[in-house]
Order: structure tokens, then sequence, then C-alpha cells
């Protein structure tokens, strides 16, 4: 297996669907209603496709895909951008935020997301002190224990619909600097 790093491209809108939709499936599924992913799920190519027929990485964002060069298949994304300040509680606190992390199920633990996360933070020129945040569900243990191994910790938690038909709670998780992801 070889995988290499690179940003997205036009071409890439599908594969960049699949492992989307994969991830959305494979991290949500067991708490959010099957019908709210399909829901969300249906837009993503036809949102892909407009996303990347703009520059990548953008002014306000980079998307980075893994790639199996022997399969030929994107087998994992990560997109890091300006703050969308979300939730309003963090509002002005980050300049910066992992938009979306995932990586296909057989690819798991194999240090790509790592590797994604830092591959965007770069594309994006994002200095390592910055500070960076994500928002989690408190329900994706994988992802919840990912982020806390990169050195990310709580600040702020919340029970919303933002990001579900139902409220679910939602953890925003900070890193005061990018030195551990970074290095």
């Amino acid at each position: 297996m070889t995988v290499i790093l690179r940003p997205a491209t036009f071409e890439d809108a599908q594969g960049v669907a699949n492992v989307y939709i994969q991830g959305w499936i494979n991290a949500f599924s067991s708490f959010v209603p099957a019908e709210y992913i399909e829901s969300v799920n249906a837009k993503r190519l036809e949102t892909n496709r407009e996303e990347l027929s703009k520059p990548n990485p953008s002014p306000s964002k980079a998307l980075m895909i893994a790639q199996d060069t022997n399969e030929n298949t994107i087998v994992g994304i990560c997109t890091v951008g300006l703050s969308r300040d979300t939730p309003a509680a963090i509002n002005g606190q980050y300049k910066y935020e992992m938009y979306c992390v995932y990586v296909l199920p057989s690819y798991h633990g194999k240090g790509i997301a790592k590797q994604l996360v830092a591959s965007a933070l770069k594309a994006f020129n994002v200095p390592e002190e910055e500070k960076l945040y994500c928002n989690v569900f408190l329900k994706n243990n994988r992802a919840m224990r990912f982020y806390e191994k990169l050195g990310a910790v709580e600040v702020y938690r919340e029970t919303t619909d933002f990001y579900s038909p139902s409220p679910e709670v939602v953890i925003t998780l900070g890193w005061p600097n990018l030195k551990k992801i970074l290095n």
C-alpha cells in the first residue's frame, strides 16, 4: 500500500464524496437517524463539485486527500479552514477550524488521519503557534479519542440540533497550539 497526500482537485469530487458519505455512515449511524444521514449525503457530490471547481487551497480553506496509489482510490479527506465561529460561545477565540477528517475503515490505524490533518494545516499555512478547534459528537468515541491523542482538550459543550435532527451533545475540542500535530 502506497498512500500519497495532496490537495483535492475537481476530478476528485466523486472520491471525496465517497469518503465523506462512508465517514458519516460509520461515525454517526448508531445515533443519527439514517434518513438524516442520507439527506446530508445526497447533496455531497454536488457540494464537492461546486467547492472543487474553485482553487484548492483557497483563501478560506484547504481540502486534502489521502490516495492509495495501488488502488487509485481516495481513502481519506481532511478540511481545515478559517473559523466559522460555531458554536457562538467560542466566537473570536480561534482563527482556524478543522471542518472534517474521515478515513475509510479499512485504512484505520495506519496513521493516515494524523498525516491528513498535518498536511491540511500545512497546505493552509497555519503556523504551529496558532490555536485550532473542531466540533465532535460526544457519542463519536473514535473521533474523541483521536483528537485527544493529538492534544485536543474540551473547551465547550452543548446540546444542540445544529448537526442532527434531534438534540445531541456536541463537544468543541481545542488545541492551544499545533506543535504536537505538526511535529
